[in-house]
C-alpha cells in the first residue's frame, strides 16, 4: 500500500465493502488510491464506464469515468445521492493515473442551512478537492443540496444498489472527519504517509556526482547507494543547465545510450 497494507478491490460485482456512517454535514474525506488495469481495456475497466469508489458517505458519491483515447487516465465525479445528478465536481483533467498511489481528499463546508418544508432541509455547501496535497477544484459559488446529511451504509469499491459498477485497484488510509480541514490540513495528511512510510527511493542520479571508469566512460553516481551507478556512452555529456544542477546531454548518435 501507500503506507503499509491496503484494501485491494478485483473489479467483480462482490468485490465491495461496506461500514455504518452517521448523518454529516462539513465533512472531509481522504484516501490514497491506486487504479489497476483491470481487463486491459485501455478505456474502461471491465466495461464500467462509471465505477464507484465510495458510495453513499452520507450523501456523498465518488466515481470515475474516462475519455477515449486517454485510456491511463480517470476523471473524477462527485455528486449527492439525493439528487443523482447534483454534481459537486466533475474534473476536466485527469485525477487519477492508472498504476499510480496517488493521494485525493474532499471537503464540503455547510455554511448554511435552512428547512424548506417538514423532512427537507437544504444546505448551502462550500466544496474544495484536492490531488497529492495540491487544491484542483475551489469553486467561487456555494452548491445548493437537498437532504446533505443522511445515515446509512457507505459502501466502498462498488455501486451500493445493485454492485454494477466495481472498481478495479487498491485504496489506503481512507480517513473520514466531521468537519472540513482548511487547506494545510489536507496538504500535512499528504506529506504524513511519506514521513510515515519514509523515503521509497531504491536509486536516485542527480547527475551532479559524476566519475570516470579505467575506460574513460563516463559514470552517473547513485547518491542513494542501493541500486549502483550508470556507465554512459560516447555520446553523453554532461551540462550545467539542467533543471536543478546538472543534467546529460544526448546528442542523438548510436552511442548516445
Amino acid at each position: 500500500g501507500a503506507s503499509g497494507n491496503a484494501l485491494f478491490f478485483k473489479g467483480s460485482t462482490t468485490s465491495s465493502a461496506s461500514f455504518a456512517c452517521p448523518a454529516l454535514g462539513s465533512r472531509t474525506v481522504s484516501f490514497w488510491f491506486r487504479r489497476g488495469a483491470g481487463s486491459g481495456e485501455l478505456t474502461y475497466d471491465a466495461g464500467n464506464t462509471y465505477p464507484y469508489l465510495i458510495s453513499d458517505l452520507s450523501s456523498l458519491r465518488i466515481n470515475f469515468s474516462n475519455k477515449d483515447g486517454e485510456g491511463f487516465k480517470s476523471y473524477i465525479f462527485a455528486q449527492n445521492g439525493q439528487q443523482s445528478v447534483k454534481y459537486f465536481a466533475q474534473s476536466s483533467t485527469p485525477a487519477f493515473w492508472r498504476e499510480t498511489w496517488m493521494h485525493f481528499a474532499m471537503t464540503l463546508d455547510v455554511t448554511s442551512e435552512e428547512v424548506v418544508k417538514e423532512g427537507v432541509k437544504v444546505s448551502h455547501v462550500a466544496y474544495k478537492a484536492y490531488v497529492n496535497g495540491m487544491c484542483v477544484a475551489s469553486p467561487s459559488t456555494d452548491f445548493i443540496v437537498t437532504n446533505l446529511a443522511v445515515s446509512g451504509t457507505t459502501w466502498l469499491g462498488n455501486f451500493s444498489r445493485n454492485y454494477t459498477r466495481p472498481i478495479y485497484g487498491a485504496i489506503d488510509d481512507f480517513r473520514i472527519w466531521d468537519t472540513a480541514l482548511d487547506a494545510g490540513q489536507v496538504a500535512a495528511e499528504y506529506e504524513r504517509t511519506h514521513a510515515e512510510k519514509g523515503d521509497p527511493l531504491v536509486g536516485r542520479w542527480s547527475f551532479d556526482s559524476t566519475s570516470n571508469n579505467g575506460s574513460g566512460s563516463l559514470v552517473l553516481k547513485d547518491v542513494v547507494g542501493q541500486v549502483g551507478d550508470i556507465t554512459c556512452g560516447a555520446g553523453i555529456i554532461v551540462t550545467n543547465a539542467g533543471v536543478e544542477g546538472n543534467a546529460i546531454y544526448c546528442n542523438g548518435y548510436k552511442t548516445c545510450y
